[in-house]
Formats: C-alpha cells, structure tokens, sequence
C-alpha cells in the first residue's frame, strides 16, 4: 500500500519502505512584486502629466475667453466713437472736439449731427462726453442740441439736466488719446499747444475743455493743426477687477509724454508691459489686459 503526502508548491510521493520523490508541480506565470509597483507607478506618472495638459488648457480658454471679452467691450467703445466723428461738426477748420485731463486720462467730448435716443422735434445736434470713471467704467453720455441754443458747446461735459449716459465698457484701464499733426507731431490731446482753443466759436469753453483746430483751420495759417485723432483703451475682464491687488493697474499705465513723440498709447502701454511695469500685479490679471488702438481722420 503506497502512502501520499502532499505540500504547498509541490507534490510529494513516498512507498513504504522506498525513496521520498519530490516533484516539483507546474507554476503559471505572474508579475513580481516590483513589476507591479513599477507599473502602478508609471500609471501615475502618466495620470499626472494628463491632468496637467487638462488644466493647462482650461486655463488657456478661461484666459482666452476674458481676453475676447476684454477686447470686445473696447470695440464696442471704439465703433461708438467712430460714428459719432464720422458726423462730427466743424466750421471753419474749428472741430468740435474737445478734451481736458481728467484724472490722468482723457475726457472727450464732441458735437455731432447723429441722432440719439432723447431725439427731440427740433433737435440740431447732439453732445457726446466719454468719461472714464474712478470705477474702471467707460460710459458715453449724451444731450440734444437745439436748433434755439447757439452754444452747444455748453451741453458737452455730460452735466445738464436732458444728458443721458450710458455704460459703454466696464474694465477699463485707461483711455488716452494722441494727436497726429500736419507737421509729424503725435501729442497728447491733452498737451499744451497752439492747436487747441480755449474758445470756440468766439465763447470761452466749460470744464476747462479746449478744441482742436483742424488742418483747414484759415486762422494763424502758420500754426500746426490737427489731421487725426489716435485713441487707446486698456481693458482687462472684470472678472480680473475682482482679483486682490489689482486695484493699480491703471495707474501703472504711462502717460504719453507731453513732448513732442512718434509713441502712442498703445505702444506705451505694451512697452511697459514687456519692460516688468506689471510685474507686481497677479500674472492671471496681466494676462487678460488687453491694448486697442485706432486712428480717426479728421476733416
């Protein structure tokens, strides 16, 4: 009779009285301890660089996104400024547009023949003032000229009773405008020089507003005289506004140098960039400013 006794890992068989024999049993493959570990690990590794594309992209359109709006609320600015000169009003060279320094950027004001929402039966013109508010807010303010008011320089300023404003872009940094003048100057609007008026239309102006002469102005033939106007706006997302310590970025935006100079705003404010001007702010925040610029021509 042959008796049987088995082990773990082998099976073992012995006769009475004879040898014990071993015989080692099949074993099926399988990973070693290290493999597995190894394999977890480079799972991870590529789980990790996976969540990093993901976040790097969400990140990328979040900021592309703001950008875009930036950039469209100063679009909507800048079309509304257009149509408004493109009907500007001009006698004898002297255009009314009218500008002074307001806190360090520029309010603009004009009169045109467009016709806006407090159309009245015997409107003439209508008044328009862009003011960039302490709230970082861009708005277009508008009066009805009457045909019985011989001064409309006097509704400009965005200050009588019958003026209605509307919001035109919120975010926004900076609003400066330069002059390009019939002998290669570019100034700012708000510069001294012999190409602005205190006087229009033989009345003092208000609010220390000034007009420009244009470059078929007959008087003082040998005074340089305006050919266009360059506007700039800086605009971030107000998304960004909501951000801590970014509550100077405007400030950090340089003014265009009263001296004669070939920069504009535009290329201030991008130079200041490139140069650190915005390194104190939160890098999110500077990425969303955004600079648009565009040249108006002028009769």
């Amino acid at each position: 009779m042959k008796a049987y006794i088995k082990f773990a890992g082998s099976n073992c068989r012995t006769s009475a009285g004879g040898p014990l024999t071993v015989t080692r049993a099949e074993t099926s493959p399988a990973f070693t301890l290290i493999e597995l570990l190894a394999a977890v690990a480079v799972l991870l590794l590529i789980m990790l660089m996976l969540g990093a594309i993901v976040s790097n992209t969400i990140r990328a359109t979040n900021v592309s996104k703001q950008q875009m709006d930036a950039t469209q609320q100063a679009r909507t600015a800048l079309d509304a400024l257009h149509d408004d000169l493109d009907h500007i009003v001009h006698q004898g060279g002297l255009a009314t547009v009218f500008a002074k320094n307001d806190g360090g950027h520029t309010t603009l004001a004009l009169i045109t023949r467009r016709r806006g929402a407090l159309t009245m039966d015997d409107q003439r013109f209508l008044a328009v003032t862009y003011t960039l508010s302490g709230s970082h807010t861009l708005t277009r303010a508008i009066a009805p000229v009457a045909w019985s008011e011989t001064e409309p320089e006097l509704k400009i300023g965005g200050q009588t009773p019958d003026t209605q404003t509307d919001t035109l872009a919120e975010g926004v940094l900076g609003f400066a405008a330069v002059v390009q003048l019939d002998n290669g100057e570019t100034r700012p609007l708000t510069a001294d020089g012999l190409w602005l008026s205190s006087t229009w239309n033989g009345a003092p102006l208000t609010e220390n507003f000034r007009a420009l002469l244009l470059a078929g102005a007959t008087a003082d033939p040998g005074q340089p005289k305006v050919c266009a106007l360059t506007v700039a706006v800086a605009t971030v997302n107000t998304v960004t506004l909501r951000m801590g310590n970014t509550a100077g970025m405007g400030a950090a935006l340089p003014a265009v140098p009263v001296s004669s100079t070939a920069a504009t705003p535009q290329e201030l404010w991008q130079e200041a960039v490139d140069n650190g001007g915005f390194a104190s702010f939160p890098r999110p925040a500077v990425n969303t400013l955004k600079f648009l610029q565009r040249t108006y021509s002028l009769p």
